[in-house]
């Protein structure tokens, strides 16, 4: 008499299903967080030397372009007016106005600061293989959207592990795949209609996963990898803003002109030098 218990075809085909699902999402997972934490960085960094220099450069120069402009109308405004000319007062009204663009300024400035200060070493690809192949099965383990009882240990060595991924720590995720292994539990046999419903949980994961996936890699500056490795594009790109600022410092002096003027008329008006308006 054979004692051995007989899988239906049916059991058989939604668990291999729910393992080829589960080990996809691992993929694509690994793949996202490879994209934010590793390739967007090292873009950005390599967009800012290339290119983010020269759009600091010409931000600089046209914002200066218009809070001069801006400020040559208020003077006319209050000399047209016959009004008392209060210069910090002016000065408040440009900062308010101009405080999306001086901190749009100062953040690209930021960033163009990091990269120059920047240094990314090359990482080993067989050392990256080992760093992937780990990481792919630890989230296929540990990841809570397959896996939904986890334990406060687990949840806690799911963070430690993503934060070892995200260093490319093959030591740590070396130990962590140990403990992680150490905290697994077996299994019980699920009913088909478990199976069901998780096959199904699992494909609404993964496409949600897939459309992340996506935005991830069409945003800035992973939208342009293709453009940023090709020469002639970035050249292209620089010679953009360097057109831009040249525009700008050709018309440039007329304002900055118009401005003295102004402020000489103020000078005989008011009996003050102008450079403590």
């Amino acid at each position: 008499m054979n004692n051995e218990i007989e899988i239906s075809p049916v059991y058989k085909s939604l668990t291999l299903e729910i393992e080829a699902l589960t080990k996809e999402y691992s993929i694509l997972w690994e793949e996202r967080d490879r994209l934010i934490n590793q390739t967007k960085p090292v873009l950005l960094v390599k967009y800012n030397l290339e290119i983010g220099q020269y759009i600091l450069g010409y931000l600089n120069k046209h914002v200066y372009l218009l809070q001069l402009k801006r400020k040559i109308e208020l003077l006319q405004i209050h000399i047209n007016q016959n009004k008392p000319i209060e210069m910090k007062e002016i000065e408040k009204i440009l900062d308010e106005e101009f405080r999306e663009w001086i901190e749009k300024v100062s953040s690209l400035e930021r960033e163009v600061r990091f990269a120059r200060n920047s240094s990314f070493e090359l990482v080993n690809e067989e050392k990256f293989k080992q760093v992937q192949e780990i990481y792919r099965k630890l989230v296929r383990q540990l990841h809570p959207d397959l896996n939904k009882e986890l334990t406060d240990n687990q949840k806690i060595l799911w963070n430690r592990i993503q934060e070892a991924y995200k260093n490319l720590d093959l030591e740590e995720l070396t130990n962590l795949e140990i403990l992680a292994n150490g905290t697994n539990t077996v299994s019980e046999f699920s009913s088909l209609d478990v199976l069901t419903k998780r096959k199904e949980s699992l494909w609404n994961k993964l496409q949600d996963l897939t459309n992340s996936l996506t935005a991830v890699k069409q945003s800035f500056p992973l939208s342009l990898e293709q453009e940023l490795n090709d020469p002639n594009w970035l050249n292209k790109e620089v010679e953009v803003y360097q057109n831009k600022i040249k525009e700008i410092e050709t018309i440039l002096p007329e304002y900055e002109k118009m401005y003295q003027s102004i402020l000489y008329q103020l000078y005989g008006a008011m009996g003050e030098h102008p450079e403590n308006l």
